[in-house]
């Protein structure tokens, strides 16, 4: 399975040397929220975060096992995630305000 931040989560069928690496890009590669630094293997129980971006990652040329499952964290920015919904609301609260001020003239 690979799933988290890709373009394409799915359980994908692959063969025996596929590398970590290979698996993310076969779904699709990261989305513009994925992480590489963060990548999630669970194997046998066990989970193995894997840091896609450095090129000397040997974690990265690990091979995929059967049953190993691969999440893409998602990388958090405060001002799409925290600024602009703030934004939003206040912005829908003052046209609310403007409506209910001008009503009552």
């Amino acid at each position: 399975i690979v799933a988290g931040e890709v373009r394409a989560p799915n359980l994908y069928s692959v063969p025996p040397e596929t590398t970590i690496a290979q698996a993310v890009a076969l779904a699709g590669g990261v989305t513009d929220r994925g992480r590489l630094d963060r990548v999630r293997v669970v194997r046998a129980g066990r989970e193995i975060v894997v840091d896609l971006t450095r090129p000397d990652a040997s974690a990265a040329q690990l091979q995929i096992r059967s049953g190993d499952q691969i999440a893409v964290a998602r990388g958090t920015n405060v001002f799409r995630d925290v600024v602009s919904p703030v934004a939003g609301v206040v912005g829908a609260l003052a046209a609310i305000a403007g409506v209910v001020v001008t009503s009552t003239r």
